[in-house]
């Protein structure tokens, strides 16, 4: 049970900082792409728990551009 409730705080520290407001302030993502983007590029609660705000918009930006590389 204490592995769940670890898991589950870990989760939820990611999805504070790697939201869709977060993904759409930082690139010009269209709707429909949010979630596929999300799910490929989610970050490690290790890479969040030492991110400050501009780790997280370059962490972003640099997803998104591979991201939309791949979809050329």
């Amino acid at each position: 049970m204490e592995k769940n409730i670890q898991h589950a705080i870990r989760e939820s520290k990611i999805d504070s900082v790697f939201n869709r407001n977060a993904v759409k302030l930082g690139t010009s993502i269209k709707d429909e792409d949010i979630m596929p983007f999300m799910e490929a590029y989610r970050p490690t609660f290790e890479q969040v728990q030492s991110w400050n705000t501009y780790d997280l918009y370059l962490y972003i930006q640099q997803s998104y551009e591979s991201f939309t590389a791949k979809r050329e």
